[in-house]
């Protein structure tokens, strides 16, 4: 987990979400690319806010 730039917003990478969901690490990417998970740049690295991953872990049980 990591503090995104200067905020009280904590996010996840893309390795935490995508061994939290059981998913590979591009398949993440790919649903970051198309938009379906929303996530943030910095440098390198992709970040996804824990809000939205609980959203999206909620939407994913539920399918």
């Amino acid at each position: 987990m990591k503090n995104m730039e200067n905020t009280d917003t904590t996010a996840l990478t893309v390795d935490e979400v995508a061994g939290k969901l059981s998913l590979t690490n591009k398949t993440i990417r790919k649903h970051i690319k198309s938009g379906k998970i929303p996530a943030k740049k910095i440098g390198k690295r992709w970040y996804i806010s824990e809000e939205d991953f609980e959203k999206i872990f909620a939407e994913y049980m539920t399918t």
